[in-house]
């Protein structure tokens, strides 16, 4: 029975170590996600400037 309980004990430590490690993948994970959802935002607002000068443009000639 003593050499059984053993591994278990090792087992839990093991589990709690991975958990450990998940939560900080979770964390680097949605940290590079909000990083890169910014990055991603500022190219989005780049790209729209031009297109809303357009369409402002094209308003304009039809009025």
């Amino acid at each position: 029975m003593a050499s059984s309980k053993k591994p278990r004990k090792r087992k839990a430590r093991k589990a709690f170590y991975n958990d450990q490690r998940l939560a900080d993948r979770n964390e680097d994970m949605s940290n590079n996600l909000s990083r890169q959802s910014a990055q991603l935002n500022s190219q989005l607002q780049m790209l729209r400037r031009p297109q809303q000068r357009v369409t402002q443009l094209r308003t304009r000639r039809v009025a």
